[in-house]
């Protein structure tokens, strides 16, 4: 799907497709690098056209409500000036996602959106993976 191809549909056509590529990324994330980047360049088209329409991307705002993880993670960002404290509550919401992959990505968001990145749980990993490398050389 091109830039083009997006022109003509309707904004509920953009936001149902925006539904799709989010959820499609979600199942594939730790299955096809290749794929994703793929999934991804048309996700970032997509928002591109939406905020073309609405420079705030406010059409996106009922996906931070959505029942699937990955659509509210990807709605996240593109909503974050219509809506920044809710967007940050999405990512702190997924942040607490213990056994899901995404958990620990919304972590790092928010993190990062905090002013908290790189955050201290981060810096201590690399600094032991750093020592470990140095001891086994």
């Amino acid at each position: 799907m091109t830039q083009a191809d997006l022109k003509p549909m309707t904004d509920q056509q953009l936001y149902e497709r925006f539904v799709e590529l989010s959820i499609e990324m979600g199942e594939i994330y730790n299955r096809s690098t290749t794929r994703y980047r793929r999934l991804f360049k048309r996700h970032g088209e997509l928002v591109d056209e939406i905020r073309s329409r609405r420079a705030d991307a406010s059409l996106l705002l009922p996906a931070l409500r959505h029942e699937d993880p990955w659509v509210r993670y990807a709605a996240v960002t593109p909503c974050f000036e219509a809506a920044p404290e809710e967007a940050l509550a999405v990512l702190r919401d997924l942040s607490n996602l213990k056994f899901h992959s995404l958990g620990p990505i919304a972590g790092m968001a928010l993190d990062f959106r905090e002013g908290r990145y790189p955050s201290p749980e981060v810096v201590e990993i690399s600094e032991r993976m750093r020592r470990r490398r140095e001891s086994s050389s």
